[in-house]
């Protein structure tokens, strides 16, 4: 809506906004594929990755929910659930780099996502959101499919949400996949399109995190 819309460019108070998630968490592939060039778009996914999440938080309505950020090939928490402020979370996004050793840096997506499940997920409040910022690449350790599975059925109330960096078709099929799995709530877009134009990005941020107040 027009409102919500609104509330998402920056006001503190959302008139007849509500949000639809109690808890949400960013989850970033942190892996060596991260860092190269994407082929398609001629950037470095990684820093693609990185603006998108800065705009997205720039985008985000301040209501009543939490929030956190984790990555999936070095299980970091980069920060802890908290009430979300996007003067917190900002800072964070910002401080994501690529300043960490990239011999035999493989991408366990798979396991990433079981291991946040396991530490996080599965008693996450619901109605509840994971954002997946990946390539969709894995070449080590479970099948992300099927750790996604096991995120749901650990917590029914847990819905994917994709921002893809792809530069393959097969690690867009890993992704839409897992999109797959929640079709009339999952939201999965391409990371170049939360660039520009503004319209995209807030659509994106209106359907993961607010809902109009009946």
């Amino acid at each position: 809506s027009k409102a919500c819309a609104s509330a998402a460019r920056g006001a503190q108070q959302f008139n007849g906004q509500q949000p639809k998630v109690n808890t949400f968490d960013f989850l970033l592939d942190y892996s060596i594929s991260e860092i190269v060039c994407h082929k398609h778009l001629m950037q470095n996914k990684f820093k693609l990755a990185r603006q998108d999440l800065r705009r997205v938080n720039r985008r985000m309505p301040e209501l009543v929910y939490t929030g956190s950020i984790h990555t999936i090939a070095s299980g970091r928490e980069i920060l802890p659930p908290q009430t979300y402020n996007r003067a917190v979370f900002g800072p964070r996004f910002q401080s994501l780099n690529q300043t960490y050793e990239v011999f035999n840096r493989l991408t366990p997506m798979g396991d990433g996502i079981n291991h946040w499940t396991n530490a996080l997920y599965a008693s996450m409040p619901t109605p509840a959101a994971v954002i997946i910022v990946s390539d969709g690449e894995n070449n080590r350790g479970s099948d992300p499919l099927l750790a996604a599975q096991a995120a749901l059925a650990a917590n029914p109330g847990l819905t994917f949400h994709i921002i893809s960096l792809a530069a393959s078709p097969a690690g867009q099929a890993v992704l839409d996949s897992i999109a797959a799995l929640r079709p009339r709530s999952s939201v999965s877009v391409m990371a170049e399109t939360l660039l520009d134009p503004d319209q995209v990005l807030d659509k994106f941020v209106l359907d993961v995190f607010c809902t109009t107040a009946h």
